[in-house]
């Protein structure tokens, strides 16, 4: 995906006969949807800009209507995008946190400095559960946490995370 958008949703279904689709958010920011009026769907390759019609609240997810978009069929072209938009729009975060794409590619050492591999991906687990680094490197694939008793730090610049692993990860 282009590295120069960040993903707020994921389009699962057509939604009514309208042209809605059902989106599940994937951000700490829903007002964002009902904000909008342009986004971008990926993939293919490139982000197709979309504006937004109107956009509202169901249950854990929005349902969003794209102008242009008025059918079942229309809608169902439409399931399985990534809803995005450009990091420069991105709210400012507070100190200590940081969004999904800048931790991604990061190098994750112990608290001694051993290598222990790059951040393939994240997920959050569960429904309000914790966020989650896939960890990739030399002994394989690890799920490490990002708690406080885990994570001793991040550091953008210098393109790592220090962790204390507990016994058996």
């Amino acid at each position: 995906m282009n590295p120069n958008y960040c993903t707020i949703g994921k389009i699962v279904k057509p939604h009514g006969n309208t042209g809605e689709v059902k989106v599940v958010l994937m951000t700490d920011f829903p007002a964002r949807f009902a904000e909008r009026r342009e986004v971008y769907l990926e993939p293919p390759y490139e982000p197709t800009r979309m504006t937004v019609q109107s956009a509202r609240p169901h249950k854990n997810a929005f349902l969003l209507k794209f102008e242009g978009i008025d059918t079942v069929s229309g809608a169902e072209t439409l399931v399985q995008k990534f809803v995005r938009i450009p990091v420069e729009e991105l709210e400012p975060l507070e100190e200590g946190t940081y969004y999904w794409h800048q931790l991604e590619g990061l190098t994750v050492v112990d608290e001694n400095g051993g290598d222990i591999g790059k951040v393939d991906s994240i997920f959050r687990a569960g429904d309000a559960g914790n966020e989650v680094l896939v960890v990739s490197g030399d002994s394989g694939e690890r799920l490490v946490p990002m708690i406080d008793d885990v994570v001793l730090g991040v550091d953008l610049e210098s393109g790592t995370i220090r962790v204390r692993l507990p016994e058996g990860m």
